[in-house]
């Protein structure tokens, strides 16, 4: 089997390439691998049925959970074995020590070895020519086999009962293996989806942010419907003062005028117009037009003056508003459903891979609960009808990104992403915050790996 100071070199390798939680741990469990053969039958520590070139990888799998620093390098010990005498010495059985003791010294200064106490005594040195091996393929060796992660070692294992460094080989048992998973998830999500429809049909009524929803995003600088009064002082102002004439630069000069050279002017004004003000009780027409957009189509001026009266950020009402003026004169419940469906669809399958991430071992059941969670959440509040779905995909987003990348600087790649959030709900860096902590509270490595 390949010397101490091979092994050691491929292990510093993988920890270079991949997330480690204890790499003194890691260490330790490649080099046993070795001390223990030195103590009893190195057949059965290594788990060689015959041979050097053997390995019984599902049995050693079947015998030993993988849930350790530790027993990860116990692991890659026996990996670097099979690829060494499988892959790139394939049927070498002379005996390589002396080429060993040759290539020590020059392995431990490329790869900056540590050579622990315990293996001081089984590492000599040499000067000489190589007998057997060949630096430059034991140099490919060593990167080739720490490429691949231990979790796919592992799954290539479980089905092969070997292991291989050829990445398009492992990248096929993954296409397969992942293909299942995402049929899977693509007719929980169909079944899903189907199933709040149904609900859809039999909805009866509206909730008030359901119809806020439609009419902050539709009305003509009216965010709420006044139903003893046709408009409201500030909806003069805006409509005699700021946007009577003139094109966006002229509007944006008015508004820096009123609203903050003249506050007092404006002011007065409104003062003035409350003053006037007579009770007129609006009619059902006029409370069917809040809900459409009709002749106020694509006038996003509008949605962004509503949502300030308001407290939500415009992003979500800006889509509703679209959709509204492109199906212009047109109220119905189906409307902010089907904007939110690519959101719920979306969110579901960031659920997936998240979980996936955070529980290495894929847990079917886990997973499939807290998919159902969601949608029976959404089914009892009404998320499918309001803002909030879209909402909950952009934290999902970021809780993906942040988790799947191996340094914190993913803050900065996620960037646009805090930028969406926030123009889409108020409280959208309160709730993230929470969810990052409980990320990080559940999550079996280290998240925050900074090299």
């Amino acid at each position: 089997m390949p010397g101490y100071v091979i092994h050691l070199a491929a292990a510093k390798e993988y920890v270079r390439n991949h997330r480690v939680k204890d790499e003194e741990e890691f260490f330790k469990g490649t080099i046993d691998s070795y001390l223990l053969a030195e103590d009893e039958n190195k057949e059965k520590s290594h788990y060689r049925p015959d041979g050097e070139s053997q390995m019984n990888f599902k049995k050693f799998l079947k015998e030993n959970k993988i849930n350790s620093s530790y027993m990860e390098g116990f692991f890659f010990h026996l990996v670097v074995d099979y690829v060494f005498y499988n892959q790139y010495f394939i049927n070498n059985e002379n005996s390589l020590y002396d080429d060993y003791d040759i290539l020590n010294k020059e392995l431990i200064e490329k790869y900056d070895i540590k050579l622990p106490e315990e293996v001081k005594e089984y590492v000599h040195f040499k000067e000489g020519t190589l007998k057997y091996l060949d630096k430059e393929l034991v140099d490919k060796m060593i990167t080739e086999v720490s490429r691949k992660s231990i979790d796919e070692y592992k799954k290539e294992a479980k089905q092969t009962d070997k292991v291989t460094t050829n990445l398009v080989d492992n990248k096929i048992i993954k296409l397969s293996y992942n293909r299942t998973q995402k049929i899977i998830l693509a007719v929980a999500i169909i079944i899903m989806c189907l199933v709040s429809f149904i609900f859809m049909t039999q909805k009866e009524g509206y909730h008030s942010d359901e119809i806020f929803s439609y009419g902050s995003s539709n009305s003509e600088f009216e965010n709420i419907f006044w139903s003893y009064r046709i408009k409201t002082p500030m909806h003069y102002l805006l409509e005699e003062k700021i946007i009577n004439d003139g094109n966006i630069i002229d509007w944006i000069k008015h508004i820096k005028y009123y609203f903050i050279d003249h506050v007092d002017e404006k002011d007065e004004y409104i003062s003035k117009k409350i003053e006037e003000e007579k009770i007129s009780f609006r009619t059902s027409k006029e409370a069917e037009n809040y809900v459409k957009a009709k002749n106020n189509r694509f006038n996003y001026l509008s949605v962004y003056y509503n949502q300030v009266q308001d407290v939500h950020p415009p992003l979500f009402y800006i889509l509703v508003h679209t959709v509204s003026s492109i199906f212009n004169n047109t109220f119905s419940k189906y409307m902010i459903f089907f904007i939110n469906i690519p959101f719920f669809i979306g969110t579901c399958i960031l659920i997936w891979k998240i979980m996936n991430l955070i529980r290495k071992k894929i847990n079917f059941t886990i997973t499939c609960n807290s998919l159902w969670v969601k949608h029976w959440w959404n089914i009892n509040h009404d998320v499918l009808k309001n803002v909030h779905d879209a909402n909950i995909f952009l934290y999902n987003i970021f809780i993906y990104k942040f988790k799947n990348s191996k340094r914190f600087i993913c803050y900065f790649k996620t960037k646009s992403h805090l930028i969406t959030g926030n123009t889409n709900i108020r409280f959208f860096n309160t709730v993230l915050f929470c969810n990052l902590c409980n990320t990080c509270f559940y999550n079996n490595d280290d998240i925050i790996h900074q090299k």
